[in-house]
């Protein structure tokens, strides 16, 4: 699941919000970026270590990422993703 973003005002980035299986996107990565390309006009995808699983070879890591927020006494923030977020719904 993905969104789209803006960095620096431009509309040409994707935001990876959730990923149900890293293997396999890691293996499927040239399907999934090549149609992020052609059907969304997305140059680059912005995606966090912990939700993707591993960084790929061609990846440049961002000096900073957006904070993130949460509040609980049982979760850790590893347990956190970006699915269930309001922040999803923002404009950026």
């Amino acid at each position: 699941m993905f969104r789209r973003d803006r960095r620096k005002n431009l509309p040409l980035f994707a935001s990876i919000l959730h990923v149900e299986d890293p293997e396999l996107l890691a293996r499927s990565w040239r399907a999934v970026s090549r149609h992020l390309l052609l059907r969304h006009g997305v140059l680059a995808t912005l995606a966090e270590l912990r939700i993707v699983g591993r960084v790929p070879r061609w990846a440049m890591p961002l000096s900073s990422g957006r904070r993130k927020m949460f509040r609980s006494p049982r979760l850790a923030a590893a347990q956190i993703d970006n699915l269930y977020s309001e922040l999803t719904c923002v404009p950026w």
